[in-house]
């Protein structure tokens, strides 16, 4: 298990993204959709802009 202080020990950045936060969406029909950001991706991309 990975946990915020060992994700800044490795990219400071990562603290934006602890905890992570997630979104679910229910609809009448009774179908869901759970959208949540990729915290590795969009760290790749900071390190890679930088």
């Amino acid at each position: 298990m990975l946990i915020s202080t060992q994700m800044t020990q490795h990219e400071l950045a990562a603290a934006l993204y602890a905890p992570l936060r997630i979104v679910v969406y229910e609809y009448e029909s009774g179908a869901a959709t759970i959208e949540y950001d990729r915290p590795s991706e969009l760290l790749v991309n900071s390190a890679t802009n930088a």
